[in-house]
């Protein structure tokens, strides 16, 4: 079997790469050869070295991706944000997300390939014309898993015709031991200092609120070094070594800021060259005040509380949906002045009963993951008998 994966990699985005090696991990008993797309090919090609891939340039590779399409059994859609408008925050056209997969989606049909979207989010969507391009696009699908509730709410107030199921995101079927992790965290002993990680995304849904939010976690954040001399921060980028939406510049930013009010704060940012190095720097953290999603995820299966910072509708869904929407703070309203650093102080006041939450979290997102991923490979399996 031949199969076209689809998402985005190769923007030095470690979520974004995470999901497709579990993809990769998941699809690679099936296949024989599996193309992927990448904004660097090359990068890609080395980074699933251990796996039989073709990889193509998203960008320039547009024969390429043809004849891949041409000799594929199968198009597998995989994780992440894939049928949304953009943010202006983000830049470029709204619907240019939308229009790509619309072409794609439409030939794919045309030639006969049965289309998966696997654990994806859906949205934000506020337009007809997003609203319109999101169901055509679903109804050519065979099969389509969301990973939200949110999502799965969409998709069935646009009347989709195809099936489509609820799921959890797909880096849920992953565990510590994958991570490079010992089976078990390590709690930290109590002489140590307390260690907060942060990450931050600057694309935010309501990019006007983004100078509050970040004011205000400034300002939690230097009570909080005030309040506790010993505590260190460290910084977690996800997405580095990019122009847009730069996790390191956004950190080097809030730690100035709390420098200022804090002089003293012991502010670090952690080195992530490998999503090894993230998932070490996340699991050496007592909390992780996140914004990125599978940062809030990796932190949840590796056993770190969170707060989550959440400045997108998919953060919110999915940390309500796995029962860890009382840990967040919605960061794109004026919400209360030192609301940041109350859900901090409670986590750490109340760290047994968080990580209590968190198992239950990983649990239960942990069995619909495997199970989702168990019934695609009966459906590719499938096809041809």
């Amino acid at each position: 079997m031949r199969i076209l994966f689809l998402g985005t990699h190769g923007q030095k985005n470690w979520g974004d790469e995470l999901l497709l090696k579990t993809f990769m991990d998941q699809l690679s008993p099936l296949a024989d050869t599996i193309y992927v797309n990448s904004y660097a090919p090359a990068e890609t090609q080395a980074y699933l070295q251990d796996y039989n891939v073709q990889v193509f340039n998203t960008s320039t590779d547009r024969f390429k991706l043809l004849f891949y399409l041409l000799r594929s059994d199968a198009v597998v859609f995989g994780g992440g944000s894939v049928l949304k408008e953009l943010y202006t925050a983000y830049g470029g056209e709204r619907y240019a997300t939308l229009h790509v997969i619309n072409t794609l989606t439409r030939a794919a049909k045309l030639l006969g390939k049965p289309i998966y979207f696997c654990n994806i989010g859906v949205g934000p969507l506020e337009t007809g014309q997003g609203l319109a391009l999101t169901r055509s696009i679903v109804n050519r699908a065979t099969q389509t898993t969301v990973r939200d509730s949110e999502s799965f709410k969409t998709l069935g107030s646009i009347n989709t015709l195809s099936p489509y199921q609820l799921s959890s995101d797909a880096v849920f079927s992953v565990n510590r031991i994958g991570l490079g992790l010992a089976d078990k965290k390590q709690l930290a002993k109590t002489a140590s200092p307390l260690t907060i990680g942060v990450n931050l995304c600057r694309n935010i849904e309501n990019n006007d609120n983004w100078p509050y939010f970040i004011a205000q976690l400034a300002n939690d954040l230097s009570e909080w070094c005030t309040a506790h001399p010993n505590s260190r921060i460290v910084g977690i980028p996800m997405q580095s070594a990019v122009s847009n939406n730069n996790d390191t510049t956004e950190l080097k930013s809030l730690a100035k800021a709390v420098h200022h009010k804090s002089p003293t704060a012991n502010f670090t940012i952690a080195q992530a060259d490998s999503i090894k190095d993230i998932a070490r720097a996340i699991d050496a953290c007592d909390v992780v005040l996140a914004e990125r999603l599978h940062t809030l995820i990796l932190s949840t299966i590796i056993g770190t509380p969170v707060v989550a910072l959440e400045y997108d509708i998919k953060v919110t869904s999915v940390m309500k949906d796995i029962g860890l929407g009382k840990y967040g703070v919605n960061i794109n309203e004026r919400f209360k002045t030192g609301s940041i650093l109350a859900l901090l102080t409670r986590v750490v006041g109340q760290k047994e009963a968080a990580q209590t939450d968190l198992t239950h979290a990983y649990s239960f997102a942990h069995h619909i993951a495997v199970s989702s991923f168990e019934d695609l490979a009966d459906q590719l399996k499938s096809i041809g008998k």
